[in-house]
Formats: C-alpha cells, structure tokens, sequence
C-alpha cells in the first residue's frame, strides 16, 4: 500500500515537472550561441541585432569581423554587452540546478522529454 501511494506522488510530481522540464529545454534553445551551440557565455550585440559570445565572435580579418549568422562585417568596437541576457542566464541556470536537484530524489530523466525545433 505504501508503495502505491509512492509511486503515485512520484507520477504526479512527474506530471508537474514535466511541462517545467520543457520549458526550460525551450529556454536553453534561445539562450544557445548560434556559432557553438552551447549556452551563451557573455553575450554581446552586433550591428545586425544578432547575439554572439565574446570568445566567438566571428574571425578576424583586418580588424573586421563578419557576423556568424548573416555575414553583415562590423568591427570589434561596435559589440555591446548584453546585460539583461546575462541576467537570464542566470536565473536559467539556477532553474536548472533547482530541477537537476529534484531529479535526483525522483525517477524522472530530463532526457524523456520532447522539445519543438524552433521555427
């Protein structure tokens, strides 16, 4: 008996984390660079309104830079640091830490759950 009522409280704290668990995976998705795929590392501005890390900005050629993502060339001291996403990445990252906690006391896998590509 006891061990029903477990596995329900575990389902149904499954059930609650799952849609958490997506959202969050969502987030992760905006929160990526685009030249890694990895989750921003101080991110800055370019001209053309794309978001890029400090240490992937694009390659040097004559102190011009080309932007990853369209090719728009700006130079190194038209970057601007983004401080509100860096304010984002860390409330994300302590989201997360929060769910990897919890995963750990119950039986769900942040890797059962399906996330959109986005468009």
């Amino acid at each position: 008996m006891m061990e029903d009522q477990e596995m329900e409280a575990s389902e149904g704290f499954n059930r609650l984390l799952n849609p958490l668990v997506l959202y969050l995976k969502k987030m992760e998705l905006e929160l990526n660079c685009t030249t890694f795929l990895n989750i921003l590392s101080q991110p800055m501005l370019l001209p053309c309104d794309h978001t890029v890390c400090i240490s992937c900005d694009g390659i040097s050629t004559n102190d011009r830079y080309n932007c990853p993502n369209c090719g728009l060339p700006y130079e190194r001291k038209d970057l601007r640091p983004i401080t509100y996403i860096e304010k984002f990445l860390t409330i994300y990252k302590n989201i997360s830490s929060i769910i990897s906690t919890l995963q750990q006391g119950f039986s769900f896998d942040i890797t059962d759950v399906d996330v959109p590509t986005p468009v």
